[in-house]
């Protein structure tokens, strides 16, 4: 892919991309003809969250970041650059995001996706999800499927593929988000190892996802969370969340269809039927006398 651009002019674009609150699903696949279990999510995606990116592109200069931290989004505006071919052009990208660090919320997906949008859109490019998948694996080892928007995929976030595209979004549901604030619960989510599931898990894996995709078709969040609360528990055994069954029993003494995490981070999320606030504000008034301030909730709708 090669772009074309005038020498000494600079050109701006813009990128952005929302976050999520974990995972709905994580476990592993042998879908695609694979010969070993393929490790997979299903990401829900958390629009109150969000990362932009403004690239600014300047001929001759090295290309640099603020704030300097955001290592990741810059690797994937360098490896963007790459592929449109374009060589000698510097600048400065700028990442502005709302998403708290280390939580398992997609802060550092999304300032890649973010990223990379912006410095296609330099060009006056729109890459395709599949071309932003690749690249954001490329910048930071492994990638949320937040490229997609708001498509239900299965993706292989190590590979940055999606797997499998469902036949409709998730159904609406709202989140009363558990997030534990002390400094043990930030996680590097890179640095985690792969869970090394067993063959048994692997058939509820199988199980759920069969499950999950008819309840996607039949637009059923009850049986969306039911999908979600199954995975939460096995992937439990590899990175705890305390006083998980704790929360999900107070959860549903107040009406919550069921409970979520990232699978690898520290964010707890309650999920209710759409516009069921007298319940999630309820279930947060209890968490939070028994929780007390170990956690910050917070109500997405």
């Amino acid at each position: 892919m090669q772009v074309k651009f005038k020498p000494h002019t600079e050109i701006v674009g813009y990128g952005y991309s929302q976050g999520h609150h974990g995972e709905i699903f994580q476990g592993v696949t042998l879908q695609g003809g694979k010969k070993r279990p393929q490790p997979v999510l299903v990401t829900l995606p958390c629009p109150r969250y969000r990362s932009t990116a403004v690239y600014h592109g300047l001929p001759q200069q090295s290309l640099q970041i603020l704030p300097s931290n955001k290592t990741k989004a810059l690797r994937a505006a360098l490896h963007t650059l790459a592929l449109l071919g374009v060589s000698r052009l510097g600048g400065w990208l700028s990442i502005d995001s709302n998403i708290p660090v280390g939580r398992g919320l997609g802060s550092s997906s999304a300032d890649v996706i973010a990223a990379i949008r912006a410095v296609a859109n330099a060009f006056g490019k729109t890459l395709p999800p599949q071309t932003i998948a690749r690249l954001a694996v490329q910048a930071e080892a492994a990638s949320d499927s937040l490229m997609f928007d708001d498509a239900c995929v299965l993706f292989a976030q190590r590979e940055g593929v999606a797997v499998e595209r469902f036949s409709a979004p998730l159904p609406p549901m709202d989140i009363l988000s558990i997030q534990y604030i002390s400094e043990s619960a930030s996680i590097d989510t890179i640095a985690l190892p792969l869970p090394e599931y067993s063959t048994q898990e692997a058939v509820e894996f199988a199980a759920l996802l069969n499950r999950l995709r008819q309840c996607v078709l039949e637009r059923d969040p009850g049986q969306v969370a039911a999908v979600a609360s199954a995975s939460a528990r096995i992937n439990q055994l590899f990175l705890h969340k305390p006083h998980l069954e704790e929360i999900e029993c107070i959860g549903r003494s107040y009406g919550a269809l069921g409970v979520q995490v990232a699978h690898s981070g520290s964010v707890i999320g309650l999920l209710f039927s759409k516009g069921d606030r007298e319940g999630a504000i309820s279930a947060r008034y209890e968490l939070g006398a028994y929780l007390g301030s170990a956690v910050e909730l917070r109500l997405f709708d």
